[in-house]
């Protein structure tokens, strides 16, 4: 979820996200295997397998009938990193890197982005579950996401201690 205003969501392709300059908004992060595994759950099955867009949006190449033809869309890997980074969901043009994550990062801790708290949890329950082997692919496909999250902890974990002082 992406803030730019109290009870402002900013989620669909015909809407711009909010401008990353302006320092008003608001996040919350999953794990990115987690969530990539809940996006083709929920998306994959529900919308693209149907050849349907999910609020306008579509990967890149086409509407994948399979876990294995989503993941090979490169369009669909790094998404809470594209989105923080001011791109579109599944933007082909779109292309973020470990300056990406590190930009990201600064602007948690000088506070331009906030990073609300949330307990680990399914958004789109449904059966589907990933095997072993998607997780994997999954984790693999979402490096920067994960990157992402593992610099963020770090730096949320130094300004406590910095605050506890």
């Amino acid at each position: 979820m992406l803030t730019s205003r109290p009870g402002h969501v900013w989620h669909g392709a015909t809407t711009l996200p909010p401008n990353i300059d302006q320092c008003a908004s608001a996040t919350r992060l999953r794990n990115e295997t987690d969530r990539y595994c809940s996006e083709w759950g929920h998306y994959g099955i529900h919308f693209f397998v149907r050849h349907k867009t999910v609020k306008g949006w579509k990967p890149h190449d086409g509407f994948p009938s399979t876990f294995d033809e989503f993941v090979r869309d490169s369009s669909t890997h790094n998404t809470q990193t594209k989105l923080l980074s001011g791109c579109q969901m599944y933007d082909p043009a779109c292309r973020v890197d470990v300056a990406s994550v590190a930009r990201i990062v600064e602007r948690v801790r000088n506070g331009c982005l906030r990073l609300l708290p949330s307990a680990p949890t399914r958004v789109h329950a449904g059966t589907f579950r990933c095997t072993p082997l998607q997780r994997k692919q999954a984790h693999e496909s979402n490096a920067l996401d994960y990157l992402l999250l593992t610099q963020l902890a770090k730096a949320t974990q130094k300004t406590k201690v910095v605050q506890n002082s």
